[in-house]
Order: C-alpha cells, then sequence, then structure tokens
C-alpha cells in the first residue's frame, strides 16, 4: 500500500512540475521577445532652409509618432516627421510613443550654392582653359540664371499639385503655363537646400510629374583678355578704379591730378561742361570721393579707354600696366577681335602712387 500511495504521489509531482515549467518557458519567450523600439532613419546632414522627412520604424508598436527638437533654434520639426534646417549646428530630434522613443541626430551645414551649379561650371573651367592661347586667356561662362521646369502629365495634375503647395510663398519668381511651372533663380541664390527642397518636390509628387529639367543660363558669349606678357615687356601693374558715374565724359585730354585742389578744378569743368544732363547729378556724387590725405602720397591718372557700348557688367577692366613709358589697360572682351561698333569711349581713373611715377605726362601715352 505505501508504495502505491508513493507512486500516485510522484506522478502528482512531475504533472504538477510539468505544468509549471510550461508556463515558465511562456513567460520567458513573451518576456524574453522582442521588445518594442522606435528606429528613425533619414539623412546625417542637411543644409540650413532645407526640408527633409524622418521615417520612423516600429517594433510591436502601434499610434502615432510625438516628434519634438532638442534646439529648433538649429532644427524643427513638424508631426509629420518633416525636418527643416534653422542655423548650423547639431541637433537631436525625438520620436516618441507613450513610454518608447527614438532618437537621431542630424548636423545643419550653411548653406552654399548647389554643389550641380559648383561642378557645371569647372566642367566649364575645363574647357576654358583649353581654349587658352599665348595671345589671350579664355575665360568660362558665368551663370547669371538658374531655371527649373516642372512638367506635369496634365492640367488636372497640376491643379491637384498646386492645391498642395503655396507656390508664391515658396517661389515668388514662379510662372505657370497650361501644364508646367518653372521657377526662376539667380545663380548666388540657388542654394544646395533649393536644389534638395526641389528634389524632395519632385519625389513626392511622382505620380503627377511627368518630367523636370535644370537649365543654366549664361547671358554672354565667350569671354577673351589679352596676355600683357604677349605685348609688352619690363611691365609693372598699377591700381585702377573704373569710375563708371563719370563714363562717356570724353572731351577732356588724359590728365594728371595730384592734389585735391586739382581735382576740384577737373570735376568743377566737367559740372560746367555738362550742368544739362543727369551726367550732373553723378558727377556731384564724387566730389568728395578723394580728400587732402590722399593726395599726400597718391596721385589720379584720368585717360580714356575702351567699354562695352552696352554697359556690360561682365565687360570689364583686367589690369593697367606701365611698360617703356607707356599705359596699358588690359580689358576683357567677348571676342579677340571685338569690332568698333561693340565699343565706345571710357573714362578711366587709375589711383598710382607719387613715388611710383616720373614724367607721368610722357607716360600717358596709350596704346
Amino acid at each position: 500500500m505505501f508504495y502505491i500511495i508513493q507512486d500516485n504521489m510522484i506522478k502528482l509531482f512531475i504533472k504538477k512540475f510539468t505544468i509549471l515549467i510550461i508556463i515558465a518557458c511562456a513567460s520567458f519567450i513573451i518576456g524574453c521577445g522582442e521588445k518594442s523600439s522606435i528606429e528613425l532613419i533619414g539623412p546625417d546632414n542637411i543644409y540650413v532652409n532645407e526640408i527633409s522627412k524622418l521615417e520612423a520604424v516600429l517594433v510591436n508598436l502601434e499610434g502615432d509618432v510625438q516628434w519634438s527638437s532638442n534646439d529648433s533654434g538649429i532644427c524643427t520639426v513638424d508631426d509629420e516627421g518633416n525636418i527643416q534646417g534653422i542655423s548650423s549646428g547639431e541637433c537631436t530630434i525625438t520620436g516618441k510613443i507613450g513610454k518608447t522613443s527614438g532618437e537621431f541626430t542630424v548636423n545643419v551645414l550653411e548653406d552654399v550654392i548647389a554643389n550641380v551649379i559648383i561642378d557645371y561650371e569647372n566642367e566649364l573651367k575645363e574647357e576654358s582653359d583649353n581654349k587658352n592661347t599665348e595671345k589671350y586667356i579664355h575665360f568660362p561662362l558665368p551663370i547669371s540664371e538658374v531655371n527649373y521646369y516642372i512638367y506635369f502629365n496634365s492640367a488636372d495634375s497640376m491643379s491637384v499639385f498646386l492645391e498642395n503647395y503655396d507656390l508664391k510663398l515658396m517661389f515668388p519668381n514662379a510662372t505657370v503655363g497650361k501644364n508646367y511651372i518653372i521657377m526662376y533663380f539667380d545663380r548666388n541664390d540657388f542654394k544646395e537646400s533649393v536644389y534638395r527642397n526641389l528634389e524632395k518636390i519632385i519625389k513626392d509628387n511622382e505620380s503627377l510629374i511627368e518630367k523636370y529639367k535644370l537649365y543654366k543660363y549664361s547671358d554672354y558669349s565667350d569671354i577673351y583678355m589679352p596676355k600683357i606678357d604677349y605685348y609688352v615687356t619690363d611691365y609693372y601693374a598699377i591700381d585702377s578704379q573704373f569710375i563708371s558715374d563719370i563714363r562717356d565724359i570724353t572731351y577732356k585730354e588724359s590728365v594728371l591730378l595730384k592734389s585735391k585742389e586739382e581735382y576740384d578744378m577737373y570735376l568743377n569743368d566737367l559740372l560746367e561742361y555738362d550742368n544739362q544732363s543727369n551726367m550732373y547729378y553723378k558727377i556731384e556724387d564724387i566730389v568728395n570721393l578723394y580728400d587732402d590725405a590722399f593726395f599726400e602720397e597718391n596721385a589720379l591718372i584720368i585717360t580714356d579707354t575702351i567699354g562695352n557700348a552696352n554697359y556690360n557688367p561682365y565687360y570689364e577692366i583686367g589690369n593697367v600696366y606701365i611698360s617703356n613709358n607707356k599705359l596699358y589697360v588690359v580689358i576683357k572682351t567677348f571676342d579677340p577681335a571685338v569690332g568698333l561698333t561693340a565699343v565706345s569711349e571710357r573714362l578711366l581713373i587709375i589711383k598710382v602712387k607719387k613715388d611710383d611715377i616720373k614724367n607721368v605726362k610722357e607716360v600717358i601715352t596709350l596704346d
């Protein structure tokens, strides 16, 4: 009888122990399984004014992510996880659901001219170097304007797009066509943040957009400047300042102004000669441009040179040299053989140290 009871007790103990093991294992599996987490994914770097979206990967979690930034002076984040660079520095974004949270650190960089523009200009420079000769230096075409075209699948597609974006706020110079939008930028305003924001807009609206294109424009054709070495030897450079306010007043012969008194007399002569035109007010503006202290060490040579007839801002004086008692003015031109119809006379003011030039009236022989 004793052995039978003992056997039953052993069987009962084994049964209960087995149940406990099953419960413990189940608890272990549940407790030691994958925990809930939030992983934030995004770019390591963004630029000031750039907008980029963070992606929240949820594990064993459901619900809306609550977003926050540890420094809104560096970057901000909205309810959708879109971060925007405000100023340069490091910023940490937190995404949270309940007690579970994830963090993401982003570096905000100072905005710069878009890399796509810099790369293009570097290509132009390489091409330009191949055009240099022993007589001329070739200059790459200056990029002046950037246009960004977006073509939509249809007019309806564009209408849907415009409902989602305040185009005039984002791109004040944009124009809208039948099924396209053109955004205009000055070269220096086309920053990396602008380019990346446009790329984000394209990606977010792929189903509406047929194609897009970036155009880079230059106002002018090839620009050249003669090499002084080709024409003269034993030369040295002197400082020059092109005063556009008194251009086209070319009735005077080349003059040397060694004092404030001579400078004032010269301008008074110009005022008397041209007191009936708008040039009168421009001359008045420069009466006090140079003072007595300036003329203690410096002198001014005022002579004629040639300039583009349209007053092109990219048409400019390169350097002024003296060699063999002659004054050489080297200017940039659009063509090595520029015709007289493309240029007009200008006044050139050359600032020199008095000790640098002897017999200045003999020096002013412009070839």
